[in-house]
């Protein structure tokens, strides 16, 4: 039986350099590691490192022992890293920029196998593997080819088995499917793999290329996740790293588009999916473009807004956190292989403001690693 680790992600906090990493480690990390871990065990953190952190680790070594220091002084460790958003993630108006520098540009290959390199000096020994999620190929409404991306992929996949046999640590790069972007959907992720393996990604080579399978990404599709996790490995594709998250659900009412309205925010692109009574979707890249739907009797709107695990909303809006307690989904997960389950709320502080709530993060993040523990993380234990 392979170890399983549940963390949540860094990405939830301000910062871009290495100071403000080992900040929020300290201030953030250690502690819920420290409430959170069973017996006494060390606590895996998921770090998000920017290009700026990853560049002064990379040019100074002593930077990366200084950190590896502040993990082992607290009893944490890395297995996981988020290197999806490249700059800044909060306080600015992201949208559709956290997409960039995408996967046909040298800079977001250059910044991943410089993060593979430092993932790969912080996993201890007895993790079997470390898992990094990145971004998809595009931004759908960009309208730009994925050759290059491909291409790309397939480099980094290329550098990750020579991490390998340096380092002797599998990385795997984790490709995250996201609304709005190519790939998207399931059977997209899977037409976007055959492309890969068609380009040259070998049998070897996909030892180092897997899916990080985002929940609320595949709920605001209206996908079922048990289902969407068994496609996924009867077509031979590994899930590297799970992230638990939920998004929003409302009815496509008056009153439930006046509640979508409350939660159009300028820092990120809540893209929205609408589905009609005989079935139909529709798509939107933001709040604004949803709300200018044709209304339909008995329709579902399903936000990618991040809603915090464990907080049941009141009235008629709703989350897909249920869907995580699913038994069919902790069993296909389990069959997975998967090692890494990582909490993803990352938007608090725009949650807190739109909804009027006043969450603490650290009693956030430690909420939701609670609940995940015990309605998911801990039933795709028992199922193996």
């Amino acid at each position: 039986m392979s170890k399983k680790f549940l963390t949540y992600c860094m990405n939830v906090h301000k910062g871009e350099g290495i100071g403000d990493v080992m900040q929020a480690i300290t201030d953030f990390a250690a502690p819920i590691g420290k409430e959170f871990s069973l017996f006494g065990e060390r606590f895996g953190v998921g770090l998000r490192l920017a290009a700026k952190a990853v560049d002064e680790l990379t040019t100074n070594p002593f930077l990366l022992q200084a950190l590896l220091q502040l993990m082992r002084s607290n009893r944490l460790f890395a297995f996981t890293m988020n290197a999806f958003p490249f700059g800044t993630f909060h306080g600015v108006q992201v949208k559709d920029e956290v997409y960039r520098p995408a996967w046909d540009m040298e800079e977001r290959l250059e910044y991943t196998k410089r993060s593979a390199n430092i993932l790969a000096q912080l996993l201890p020994d007895n993790v079997e593997y470390g898992s990094i999620s990145t971004s998809p190929a595009n931004f759908k409404a960009w309208n730009e080819p994925h050759a290059k991306a491909i291409e790309n992929y397939i480099a980094a996949a290329k550098h990750l088995q020579g991490v390998e046999e340096k380092y002797g640590k599998r990385i795997v790069l984790c490709i995250e499917a996201e609304p709005g972007c190519y790939p998207e959907t399931t059977p997209e992720l899977i037409d976007f793999f055959k492309q890969l393996r068609e380009a040259g990604l070998t049998p070897e080579l996909e030892r180092y290329l897997g899916v990080c399978f985002d929940t609320a990404h595949q709920s605001v599709e209206f996908e079922n996740l048990a289902e969407a996790v068994r496609e996924l490995t009867s077509n031979g594709i590994f899930i590297g790293k799970v992230q638990l998250s939920a998004a929003m659900v409302l009815p496509d009412t008056v009153e439930g588009r006046a509640i979508l309205a409350q939660y159009n925010e300028s820092t990120y692109l809540h893209q929205t999916v609408q589905r009609t009574a005989d079935g139909a979707i529709n798509r939107a890249d933001d709040i604004p473009q949803a709300l200018e739907f044709a209304s339909q009797e008995g329709a579902e709107l399903r936000v990618h807004f991040h809603v915090p695990l464990y907080i049941t909303p009141t009235g008629i809006l709703g989350s897909t956190a249920e869907e995580l307690k699913s038994a069919a989904f902790a069993e296909a997960l389990a069959a997975s292989g998967c090692q890494h389950f990582e909490c993803e709320t990352y938007t608090w502080e725009v949650w807190n403001s739109c909804s009027g709530a006043a969450i603490d993060i650290k009693e956030g993040l430690l909420g939701e690693l609670m609940w995940a523990r015990e309605n998911c993380f801990s039933k795709v234990i028992e199922n193996e």
